[in-house]
């Protein structure tokens, strides 16, 4: 008779650098990692893992510098991450049922959570800043809502459907928000008065948004049909090209 050993997994973020593509650190994690950010100035990486921890990492040592838990909370379930445009504070929503859906508000100076705001729906997702920081963005894909709080009171002031909003991005101004429906399409909302302004066709699996760094383009991956769109923010108009493989997860690189 002999003894079957399987080997733990391993969760790590992978540090490269962009230039040539080298590993520069892996660092490990809690389990299931879900989401990262970096600060503004660069200093700290923060990651939530569906397993219950939003981990600090410092990129000038590639080591963990302190984490956050809710030990009152065993159905703390950290999903998305937002970082303030002052890097003074992150957002992190807890993707569970509506009776114990909420949104943390985290310190980044201290560590320590100083807020938590009950939300209305269940498993919110995602959750993003508008550029001034005055209103977060809440997704919630799976009963196609987004709501949206004002940030300095904790309260909603709107909430609509979209169907299967996943990913955002605004303008450089903040007047128009973009969101990805998964179902094949990017709704323009008007940050102002919440109207749809336009709806750019996509392609199946539309979910992550990026805003190009002038401002011009927002790319969009759509990750079940094997492709990419890209939209022009002057006209919204949007041009489709297929790719190989499954698009999920993007960065810009500013070109030097």
């Amino acid at each position: 008779t002999g003894v079957q050993t399987c080997a733990l997994p391993i969760y790590v973020v992978h540090r490269y650098n962009i230039c040539t593509g080298q590993s520069l650190a892996s660092i490990n994690l809690p389990a299931l990692p879900l989401q990262v950010r970096v600060t503004p100035d660069g200093s700290t990486a923060v990651v939530t893992s569906y397993s219950g921890t939003v981990t600090f990492i410092d990129t000038g040592t590639n080591q963990i510098s302190g984490s956050v838990t809710v030990p009152t909370d065993p159905n703390f379930t950290p999903s998305g991450l937002a970082i303030s445009p002052d890097g003074a504070y992150a957002l992190v929503t807890n993707y569970e049922p509506a009776s114990d859906s909420y949104l943390l508000v985290v310190d980044l100076a201290t560590r320590q959570v100083t807020q938590q705001i009950n939300l209305n729906y269940d498993y919110p997702q995602s959750v993003f800043i508008n550029p001034d920081g005055t209103l977060a963005w809440i997704t919630y894909p799976w009963v196609n809502v987004v709501e949206v709080m004002d940030i300095l009171t904790g309260t909603i002031v709107r909430s609509f459907n979209i169907a299967e909003p996943f990913s955002m991005a605004f303008n450089a101004t903040g007047t128009q928000a973009f969101v990805s429906s998964a179902l094949g399409s990017v709704q323009v909302i008007d940050a102002m008065t919440y109207a749809t302004i336009a709806t750019i066709p996509a392609d199946l699996g539309a979910t992550d948004l990026q805003l190009s760094p002038d401002g011009a383009f927002i790319l969009v991956n759509n990750s079940s049909a094997q492709s990419v769109t890209v939209i022009e923010t002057a006209s919204l108009t949007g041009t489709t090209y297929s790719i190989s493989g499954t698009p999920q997860g993007s960065v810009l690189v500013p070109m030097q």
